[in-house]
């Protein structure tokens, strides 16, 4: 295991600083296609232009200790509110250990127009980055995102992560623009897919299927799949008035499996 936190350390600028598995249970175990949504909060984390579009207001708790690797933590606190035609989002992250950690403060804005049929929306993100014995840096990320209701349940959108090509350490590759275009299609109630395509700079096209099945008022399926790399997803929410808590699992064939467990509020 050590091995394994050495080498996640050491090439973590290959894959991109801050661009870990968003540890929220829902996102995480839908493999992050929901790039649009209007059932669930946190997806104006991969698509600015959500908060706006989901009714109420949400707050949660998400712990996850990637790959079973002791020493080595992920969470996140996330919240949501819409007001109006507007939606507003603050969510705080952490990764890593005490050698080596990232931090990330997001705060949301987005509108919706035409009776809820078009929103667009603002992530800011403050990236901190602190490597023991090599200091600390701070940079400053910007996404941007449109959701449009083509009819009924048939919902598209598109964002890019890192707008602003923001440099780290006078690297830009390090936090890398990301695309992304998703579809949701509500075939019948309570069940929703989703299909995303996401691409990185520098890395191939990555294809994300997710399913959310709304069992009853109590219990709620979701599960997806990512194609590069490969790696399946699966989870669950029990929900009790106002409260949920979840669990998800996440399977890298190489470095094993990931759990994810929250604990949210929705008044």
């Amino acid at each position: 295991m050590t091995i394994i936190l050495v080498l996640l350390i050491m090439t973590a600028p290959l894959f991109g600083a801050f661009d870990y598995t968003i540890p929220d249970v829902i996102l995480m175990s839908t493999s992050e296609s929901m790039v649009v949504s209007k059932h669930h909060y946190a997806a104006y984390l991969l698509n600015p232009a959500v908060s706006s579009q989901v009714r109420d207001a949400h707050l949660s708790l998400h712990y996850t200790q990637p790959y079973g690797i002791t020493g080595l933590i992920s969470g996140a606190f996330i919240s949501q509110l819409k007001r109006g035609d507007y939606g507003f989002g603050l969510t705080a992250t952490a990764f890593g250990n005490e050698l080596y950690r990232e931090n990330q403060l997001i705060g949301n804005l987005s509108h919706e127009f035409f009776d809820g049929q078009l929103a667009v929306g603002v992530n800011l993100r403050w990236n901190n980055l602190a490597v023991e014995n090599y200091g600390t840096i701070n940079v400053l990320g910007v996404d941007a995102g449109v959701q449009y209701q083509i009819q009924g349940g048939l919902l598209m959108g598109f964002a890019i992560r890192n707008i602003n090509q923001p440099q780290l350490n006078n690297h830009a590759e390090e936090l890398p623009v990301i695309t992304q275009w998703g579809i949701s299609f509500q075939p019948i109630e309570r069940f929703d897919t989703y299909i995303a395509l996401i691409k990185e700079s520098w890395y191939p096209l990555s294809v994300r299927i997710g399913v959310l099945m709304r069992i009853n008022s109590i219990l709620g399926i979701h599960s997806g799949f990512n194609s590069n790399p490969s790696v399946p997803s699966f989870g669950f929410t029990l929900k009790r008035n106002w409260i949920s808590v979840q669990y998800g699992l996440q399977y890298h064939f190489d470095l094993g499996g990931t759990h994810v467990w929250g604990l949210s509020i929705e008044r």
